[in-house]
């Protein structure tokens, strides 16, 4: 037997394809994802789709293009997320834990500069504070 093609199907039309899926062949439901892949690529200017779709698979790709259809998003680069990671731990240890930069320098195995995390987090306060005041002031 056959797998199903959404492991949490949401729409009628999910369960339909699960059920065809699932009465079908694998080597049927594999020619039929390749035919998916050949037409995703097609229809994109470039292969950031048919990467997330042979990332993710179909379940989850269609899960994100639900989620997404119709917009343009623009993913931050893997740099952005490493600092953004980074900033979130320093942040947590020396803002939350109340750590020295020295405890911490221990504790993240990564060089930084403590100076220009001191700034970082400063600012990151200064956002969150402004935050909380626009949530409070919406409530009033």
């Amino acid at each position: 037997m056959s797998e199903r093609v959404f492991k949490n199907p949401t729409e009628v039309f999910e369960e339909q394809l699960n059920d065809i899926f699932v009465k079908s062949k694998n080597e049927n439901n594999n020619t039929v994802l390749q035919i998916l892949s050949l037409l995703t690529y097609e229809n994109t200017k470039n292969r950031d789709l048919t990467d997330l779709y042979n990332l993710v698979g179909v379940d989850e790709f269609v899960s994100i293009i639900s989620l997404f259809e119709g917009r343009t998003i623009t993913f931050p680069t893997k740099e952005e997320v490493k600092e953004n990671l980074l900033l979130a731990l320093v942040y947590y240890y020396r803002e939350i834990e109340n750590m020295s930069w020295p405890e911490i320098k221990e504790k993240i195995p990564f060089e930084f500069s403590t100076i220009s995390y001191s700034m970082k987090i400063k600012s990151l306060n200064e956002k969150l504070k402004k935050r909380m005041n626009e949530m409070l002031q919406g409530e009033i």
